[in-house]
């Protein structure tokens, strides 16, 4: 739910509503830390006000709320009609669309005594454990709430996706969001295989085919030995979730960890290297982040957010490791 402070209105002297941004502030995943994000969502301008020019200050000014309530940078979903709009606010599109196309075999083995049923708000807490655990190491996730969590149960319902659990002996120990053979997401508990989890759910649900749209980073993947499966992969600097940086000082600092944390365990003392437009410096085995351009480029965004950006691929070894940045469909405002 909004308050009066997170919303972001364009009014004239009579009062009369013009435009509108809602903004909501989330916690984003980065790596043991997490950092804040704030989601620009609902933006529009009244019919009768379009082609006037009210969207600039009204993203101007949506923007420094942003900066005002603290957060590292602003996010926000586009449509594609409105792509290149947002770029001229310096918010490009970071998120690599991955899915898994996931081939089960018609001889393939399953659990037993499990049994599938839709989830309720009292699964919520052992549900968002077994987020937690799968989520909490990919970027574009959030934390969420029980709150928040009421809010997924709805928002799956409107959505036309089912939100079910899997239940053993012992208790809940998985569960799926998906529409058909389309899985948005999954995860299961401590001990427990994903990949036996989504086994189960196709000899349940009568699919030989399942579809995941999950980071190319997704730990299933480190089960899929000996299975049949593809893994797509599309990325450019627009559309979908674009993201703007708000304050490159506190996602400097948070890129510094992370790479103080890789030099420490490959025990590198002096290094140098560039990517993108930054300079990474390592000196007596102490990191140095430089940024030769405006920290609102697109290439810089990628590197302030720890992401991939278009072309990353090199054979040089680097000790900038960048992620795929996906933000799961329920984490979507």
């Amino acid at each position: 739910s909004f308050s009066e402070q997170d919303v972001v209105v364009i009014v004239d002297e009579t009062g009369s509503v013009h435009g509108a941004c809602f903004l909501m502030d989330r916690l984003f995943y980065r790596g043991r830390n997490k950092v804040k994000g704030t989601f620009l969502t609902s933006i529009c301008i009244s019919e009768s006000s379009r082609g006037k020019g009210l969207s600039v200050p009204l993203m101007n000014y949506s923007i420094t709320e942003v900066e005002r309530r603290g957060a590292a940078f602003a996010i926000l979903v586009a449509r594609r009609a409105a792509d290149y709009f947002y770029n001229k606010f310096n918010f490009w599109g970071l998120s690599q669309y991955s899915k898994i196309n996931l081939k089960l075999a018609d001889t393939c083995s399953v659990s037993e005594d499990y049994s599938f049923s839709l989830a309720s708000e009292s699964d919520l807490p052992e549900v968002s454990m077994m987020y937690g655990r799968t989520y909490s190491e990919l970027y574009g996730a959030c934390e969420r709430s029980i709150e928040y969590w009421k809010y997924v149960l709805s928002k799956a319902d409107k959505q036309g996706c089912n939100f079910i659990v899997r239940r053993i002996k012992s208790g809940i120990n998985g569960y799926v969001i998906f529409s058909g053979n389309e899985i948005y997401e999954f995860a299961c508990a401590k001990g427990a295989s994903c990949f036996e989890l989504l086994r189960d759910f196709g000899n349940h649900s009568m699919f030989r085919e399942l579809i995941l749209h999950c980071s190319q980073e997704n730990p299933v993947l480190n089960e899929l030995h000996g299975v049949d499966f593809s893994l797509t992969q599309r990325q450019c600097d627009y559309g979908g979730h674009m993201v703007r940086i708000v304050n490159e000082t506190i996602l400097l600092s948070e890129l510094k960890k992370e790479i103080q944390d890789e030099i420490s365990v490959l025990g590198v003392e002096n290094h140098s290297e560039i990517q993108g437009d930054a300079l990474i410096e390592v000196q007596k085995g102490i990191v140095d982040i430089r940024l030769a351009n405006s920290p609102y480029s697109y290439k810089n965004t990628c590197i302030l957010m720890g992401a991939e950006y278009l072309s990353v691929v090199s054979s040089r070894p680097s000790i900038y490791k960048p992620r795929s940045f996906n933000v799961p469909l329920f984490d979507q405002c």
